[in-house]
């Protein structure tokens, strides 16, 4: 189901939470020069006292794709690779990492070539944010290039701040 549905769902039943600050979000989902973007979809949720919200924004070129979202909540999806680690088959490629004081969770499916950056943003162990981008057809170097465009820091302070 598409983001834009969800959140037109949560707004008729009146749980529109974080509404301020993913304005601020996608404020954060930049232009890429030379990548055609699309319209930023976001959500906000509340489901059994479990509080999410997320802002996405698709881009594509030729027949490379990719996405990037914040997403913020409990904090459970990063919390098993806050040590570097590496897995290595002839399919995929796993490791995670620290750059630039975040941690950081590269996937690759060699395969498909498809993968994933998952940058922890939280502040402490229960609860935080990630910023997440998902490629196609773009060698992973390439892909954290254009994700170091986007200002982790400042979605890190939003979250901090408003959320």
């Amino acid at each position: 189901m598409k983001l834009r549905n969800v959140f037109v769902v949560y707004l008729i039943f009146g749980i529109a939470f974080f509404a301020y600050a993913n304005e601020d979000l996608k404020k954060e989902m930049i232009e890429i020069s030379g990548w055609e973007a699309g319209e930023i979809e976001d959500a906000s949720v509340n489901m059994a006292g479990l509080q999410f919200t997320s802002v996405n924004r698709f881009y594509e070129k030729d027949d490379m794709e990719f996405s990037v979202s914040f997403i913020a909540g409990p904090n459970t999806m990063l919390q098993a690779y806050q040590m570097d680690a590496t897995i290595e088959t002839d399919e995929v490629s796993i490791e995670s990492f620290e750059l630039s004081g975040f941690r950081i969770v590269k996937s690759y499916d060699k395969i498909e070539k498809t993968g994933a950056y998952m940058i922890n943003l939280a502040s402490s162990d229960l609860t935080g944010s990630m910023l997440l981008m998902s490629f196609t057809n773009i060698d992973t170097d390439v892909a954290l290039e254009i994700l170091k465009k986007f200002d982790w820091g400042k979605f890190k302070s939003i979250a901090e701040e408003e959320l």
